[in-house]
């Protein structure tokens, strides 16, 4: 019961796709019930020929039922479906005239039809099929309305007015239920549709966002991150500085153990700077082995978290083939200035970068 309701949920949520084959079996179930009483009706009026009919209709859902539970032939079930729908609805309404109500079912066919091409796979684009449908249907309801209202029922007995009453509210009924049905479920399926474009939508972001190898953010999307830091300082609400680290002889490792090794190396090393970063700071990976840390503040609190970074990737080490492999990571500091571009805090941070690289690597070197 309980994974009942916990699919039931993810199914209005519109995380989960409705199952075809239980929709199917149980409005073969359904109908099959539906026809029972049906049948009943007609052996109390003693109208033979719509007695045997729903007898043969309630054997045909039944097997329709059991067979969509093993095999899937939705596009059959559909059109029997729809024929037998219809032949009922004429049958009856010309065996016991209009004021029965059965030719109401025919109205509710139409957007059922729609439904069916929208949701199997078979119709998926052909709207061709609901509107020749919807024709047919226009026609048999017109035809039928005039033919039992100007000679009258085929089937004339002294039926008490209750009865008559009674089986138009039972058909109003079960063609508003009916309706409902296929609004719902089509509701259902829309939001399933929305919910897997969302979904979409966010893995597309996240790619056109993300640099795939070190899941830091790629170039294109730290520029708005850097100019929305900008902005924020020309309106004195904060400071920022930006760190640039590259990973000293990367080329070298690259020609030694090769370039999977290389990948290997720059992902334990952007794992290690987001372990260092705060949750406000931005991660890049700038280019090749070369990553920007956008921290929003001013030198002090940049500095000790270039050093953090260049102490954290220097005390790893990777164990490769046997072979332990150190490395080590040079990174440049500088705070946003007053009327400065960002391609100038960048510049700087990296000129400072470079300067370590000729000190002697694995070390921090700050703008002045």
């Amino acid at each position: 019961m309980e994974a009942f309701k916990y699919a039931l949920l993810k199914i209005i949520n519109g995380e989960r796709k409705i199952n075809e084959r239980r929709k199917y079996v149980i409005t073969g179930i359904a109908l099959s019930l539906v026809h029972f009483f049906f049948m009943c009706l007609f052996l109390a009026l003693g109208v033979r020929v719509m007695f045997i009919y729903n007898f043969v209709v309630v054997l045909m859902y039944t097997c329709i039922a059991i067979i969509t539970g093993r095999v899937a032939r939705y596009t059959y079930i559909f059109i029997v479906t729809f024929i037998e729908i219809l032949l009922h609805s004429v049958l009856a309404s010309l065996m016991l005239g209009w004021n029965w109500g059965f030719m109401t079912y025919t109205l509710s066919l139409i957007p059922a039809s729609f439904y069916i091409a929208y949701t199997v796979d078979y119709f998926k684009k052909k709207l061709r099929i609901p509107a020749i449908a919807s024709g047919i249907v226009f026609i048999c309801f017109l035809l039928v309305r005039e033919i039992s209202t100007s000679i009258g029922p085929m089937y004339d007995a002294d039926i008490p007015v209750r009865a008559v009453h009674g089986t138009y509210l039972f058909n109003m009924m079960l063609t508003f239920v009916f309706l409902w049905v296929v609004a719902f479920l089509f509701s259902l399926e829309v939001y399933y549709m929305q919910h897997n474009l969302e979904n979409e939508n966010i893995s597309l972001e996240q790619l056109a966002s993300f640099d795939p190898l070190t899941h830091l953010l790629n170039r294109r999307s730290m520029n708005s991150y850097l100019e929305e830091s900008c902005y924020r300082v020309k309106k004195k609400r904060g400071k920022f500085s930006i760190i640039m680290a590259d990973i000293d002889d990367f080329k070298k490792i690259n020609d030694t153990y090769g370039h999977a090794v290389g990948d290997m190396v720059l992902v334990e090393v952007a794992s290690t700077i987001i372990k260092e970063v705060r949750d406000e700071d931005c991660v890049c990976r700038w280019g090749g082995e070369e990553i920007l840390i956008l921290v929003r503040s001013g030198m002090e609190q940049a500095k000790n978290v270039a050093w953090r970074i260049c102490r954290g990737v220097a005390g790893k080490t990777l164990e490769v083939k046997d072979e332990s492999i150190k490395v080590t990571m040079t990174l440049g500091v500088a705070e946003y200035r007053d009327d400065e571009t960002i391609d100038e805090v960048v510049g700087r941070a990296d000129k400072r970068m470079y300067d370590g690289k000729l000190r002697g690597k694995n070390r921090v070197v700050c703008d002045k």
